[in-house]
């Protein structure tokens, strides 16, 4: 049997290929087995290397050839976890001497996947928020769908300021008690920080971003904490 493979590159279907129906028909008489695959992304994980201090780190020192000076820096960090790079930085030792401890088994030297998280400057602090009695009536109205899993269009009406987001807010958290995901949509780029700084006060490290101006990375690693349900409100 004869296997023709069909490679797809994202947003290019100009590659040369066999029609689509004379594949269909050469699959059916099974001349041919037909997978269709699609190219490497260009995006991979970051890694980095860390360094871990084990709790008995005197014990180990002790054993070591190492002076007393620099098994004194080692030791303030035990039982910790610190980037490789910074863990440089914070001892003052070299990358040599580190790796060598490591070899000894002395040190943790690991790699591992870090995530690429977009920053944003703007931070508001958190505020008690009584819903009024219309407010109120326009939730239980939401919640009542959500209670029911009952698909419904609703439209909240009000003017800037009047605590239209707080009404999304006590929604999206019956959704999310519920283990379920809500993915909310901003009209501007420039609404992204201080939408994303009242959210991560009410649902912290259970939200994700994504925006054009994010890089390809950070994008990714967005991507795939959803992929892996680490994230539930996007």
């Amino acid at each position: 049997m004869l296997n023709v493979i069909q490679r797809v590159r994202s947003g290019n279907n100009n590659s040369p290929t066999f029609g689509n129906s004379i594949i269909i028909l050469l699959k059916t008489l099974k001349i041919i087995l037909a997978e269709r695959k699609i190219e490497k992304s260009a995006v991979k994980p970051k890694e980095r290397y860390f360094i871990k201090i084990p709790a008995d780190i005197s014990k180990k020192l002790k054993l070591s050839n190492i002076k007393n000076d620099k098994s004194n820096i080692i030791q303030k960090y035990k039982g910790q976890e610190i980037l490789f790079t910074e863990f440089l930085n914070l001892t003052g030792l070299s990358s040599s001497i580190i790796n060598r401890l490591a070899d000894k088994g002395i040190l943790i030297k690991e790699k591992k996947v870090i995530s690429r998280i977009p920053e944003f400057e703007f931070s508001e602090p958190p505020k008690k928020f009584e819903l009024t009695s219309e407010q109120k009536s326009a939730l239980k109205t939401i919640t009542n769908n959500i209670h029911e899993n009952k698909f419904q269009v609703h439209l909240i009406h009000g003017v800037t300021g009047s605590g239209k987001t707080q009404i999304y807010l006590e929604a999206i958290k019956e959704t999310y008690l519920r283990d379920k995901s809500a993915i909310i949509l901003i009209p501007e780029i420039s609404l992204t920080p201080q939408t994303v700084s009242r959210f991560h006060h009410y649902f912290k490290e259970k939200i994700t971003v994504f925006h054009s101006k994010m890089s390809l990375g950070e994008r990714y690693d967005a991507w795939w904490k959803i992929f892996k349900e680490d994230k539930s409100i996007v």
